[in-house]
């Protein structure tokens, strides 16, 4: 356990390094200049040339990298080149609807994929089968953005179920916020839970219909019960968990367009400004926190591995 932990600690910054560094030449090769957007777009040659100077826009790509990489080591992620107030703050103010959005999203995700392969395989209905995998497919071929804008058609022009008030925090009550982040929570979510669902029924089947342990417990005359939650489960999880942690990343894009769909003043919006108005420093501090997640999160999945599988610990 010490060693693969060890070994993922060690991949950490090469990761994170080599992600920022691709995004950040990736963002200055954008069209647009950041000081034509500072200066109001009337800005002088000169006043521009003058701007460029003062954000150390005049040095190379890789001299502007190192010193925003090396401000970031040490707690700052910079000052908006548009708005001239720090990235940290931005983010802070728009971080708390995000963050809802994607747990709202994910726990509505679980239930769905996790009820949905429990049944398909308790039930062993070929019939039930076929209509379960037939509605996950549906849903994995639906465009998230297109079904927010039928939800928002039918629940909120026709039917007046989704409130268009703007976002309620959690803090004014949690009823109103749930009211307002039910439906785009449901709409990531049915991004998420067909390839959830799909993985973890069939790893249950595989354990079921193959392995010697459950012909085992079978012959001891165990129950289904029993031999489902005290032996397949476990086993059969590990790839449920793979998705988890590998869907993050996908997650925080399906939440950018949930959020423009939804008018929601989140992460996302923030993004999609910063990209528009060429402000590097906050689209750098906002993938740079994303990137720690998603490996954050799969570093979590692995030590989780060796709960659900102790032969890890050989590899």
């Amino acid at each position: 356990m010490r060693r693969l932990i060890a070994q993922r600690l060690i991949q950490l910054p090469i990761v994170m390094i080599g992600v920022t560094f691709v995004s950040f030449c990736l963002v200055n090769i954008l069209p647009g200049n950041t000081c034509v957007y500072a200066t109001g777009g009337q800005g002088t040659p000169l006043q521009i040339h003058t701007c460029e100077v003062q954000l150390g826009l005049n040095h190379p790509l890789i001299v502007r990298y190192w010193n925003w990489i090396w401000s970031a080591l040490h707690g700052s992620l910079g000052y908006s080149y548009t708005t001239h107030v720090t990235v940290t703050s931005k983010i802070a103010e728009v971080l708390a609807p995000t963050i809802e959005l994607i747990i709202y999203g994910l726990v509505i995700s679980l239930i769905l994929s996790i009820g949905m392969a429990f049944w398909s395989v308790w039930t062993r209905s070929r019939l039930l089968d076929r209509l379960i995998t037939t509605a996950a497919l549906g849903a994995h071929c639906l465009p998230g953005f297109v079904l927010g804008i039928i939800c928002l058609l039918v629940f909120s022009v026709k039917l007046h179920w989704i409130p268009t008030i703007p976002y309620v925090p959690f803090s004014h009550g949690f009823l109103r916020n749930i009211g307002y982040m039910l439906v785009p929570s449901f709409v990531l979510a049915v991004g998420l839970f067909p390839t959830q669902m799909r993985v973890f029924r069939g790893d249950l089947l595989d354990q079921l219909e193959h392995e010697e342990y459950v012909s085992l417990a079978w012959l001891k005359g165990l129950s289904k019960a029993q031999v489902i939650f005290r032996h397949v489960l476990k086993n059969g999880s590990t790839g449920f968990v793979t998705i988890l942690g590998l869907q993050l990343g996908f997650l925080f894009a399906g939440v950018v367009l949930i959020e423009q769909v939804f008018t929601i003043s989140g992460v996302g919006e923030l993004l999609l400004n910063s990209i528009q108005t060429h402000d590097v420093t906050t689209v750098e501090g906002i993938l740079l926190i994303v990137s720690m997640l998603v490996v954050i999160s799969n570093l979590l999945a692995d030590m989780l591995y060796l709960v659900l599988d102790p032969r890890v610990k050989l590899a």
